[in-house]
């Protein structure tokens, strides 16, 4: 979301050297959160499977912080979020796992049979509900959350050139490592989809990076807010408990899998409209806040499904999420406020 234009000193300042606290916890909160709150990864498979924890922040911690970084050096707004969250998704679904091609990793995942959605070697189901997932979720409410923690490292470094380096090589070598292992079916069926996912990929990383300077001020209504933080509890909480709940039933309830893949887009397109006319770009923090809530209240619904039918666990992670977002709700100075830098 949108926030406060960061001073000048501030955004143009990069890292000498790597602030430990906001890069732990943002490894942490993406290695967990996303896989764990939506139930693709039961809380007893990622503590008997520490190999699997490393995995994941591989993947999903090395594309959050790759993201923040990419945002922090090279000067963008958070609208630059949607076309690199939605080229990390092609870059785990697409590209890692092969879900986004590969009928037998869609069944095995998400349950919907390859026969629906499926053209061209793509199952479009999967792209039209994971990816946008995958950039609202796995990638932009990490950096929001992290974002509300520290609140005067807006528009800065959380990592040096070296690290940032080491980050790089451990996310590039993590897809690779799941490209070649997760699916053990040969490659050359899903050669032609497979290229084009990741050209794809790297037009939307390009695209993020070509975003005009002001472009998102331009479609703001107004520099505060123009809707209440209830409305924007609201757009969260509908827009993802929809997601997960037609991406795990919507194949048994519709028949045509382009209504689903509609509904999909369509549910996507109006959040990020709301979000794009109505946040505003200062005085904002209580919306921010508002909209984290309500991907909390989703999840809780949603968790106290998963717990009941048998992820035991879940709901513990969904406790320690939404005391953080209360935490986060009561200490608007963040954390670090009080120390001449944020993070140390």
């Amino acid at each position: 979301m949108p926030s406060d234009p960061a001073p000048p000193e501030a955004a143009s300042a990069l890292a000498a050297r790597t602030r430990y606290g906001p890069l732990v916890l943002l490894l942490l909160f993406a290695a967990t959160f996303p896989e764990v709150l939506s139930g693709s990864t039961p809380v007893p498979e990622l503590l008997a499977h520490p190999s699997g924890f490393l995995l994941l922040l591989g993947l999903y911690g090395g594309g959050a912080v790759l993201v923040w970084e990419a945002l922090a050096r090279w000067r963008k707004g958070w609208l630059a979020v949607v076309p690199w969250g939605l080229a990390y998704g092609i870059a785990e679904e697409g590209l890692a796992t092969k879900t986004f091609t590969d009928p037998h990793q869609q069944f095995a995942i998400t349950g919907i049979p390859g026969a629906y959605g499926n053209l061209g070697g793509v199952e479009w189901v999967t792209v039209a509900g994971i990816d946008p997932f995958h950039a609202a979720v796995s990638i932009g409410l990490e950096l929001l959350l992290i974002a509300l923690l520290f609140p005067r490292l807006k528009g800065r470094s959380i990592v040096s050139d070296r690290a940032l380096a080491i980050v790089g090589l451990a996310f590039a070598a993590t897809v690779t490592l799941m490209f070649f292992t997760v699916d053990p079916d040969p490659l050359g069926p899903l050669a032609v989809p497979l290229v084009g996912f990741a050209l794809l990929g790297v037009g939307l990383i390009v695209a993020g990076c070509r975003l005009p300077d002001g472009a998102l001020a331009g479609w703001m209504r107004a520099p505060t807010p123009a809707a209440s933080p209830r409305a924007f509890f609201a757009v969260a909480f509908g827009w993802l408990l929809a997601l997960l709940v037609l991406f795990q039933i919507g194949s048994h309830l519709l028949p045509w899998a382009g209504i689903l893949i509609l509904l999909f887009v369509a549910s996507g397109a109006l959040s990020l409209g709301f979000l794009l006319t109505r946040s505003g770009w200062r005085e904002n923090r209580p919306h921010q806040v508002a909209f984290v809530g309500g991907f909390a209240g989703a999840f809780v619904v949603w968790d106290v499904l998963l717990e009941a039918l048998g992820d035991v666990g879940v709901l513990a992670f969904t406790a320690v999420f939404v005391a953080l977002v209360v935490w986060i709700q009561r200490h608007p100075e963040g954390l670090g406020a009080r120390g001449d830098d944020p993070g140390r």
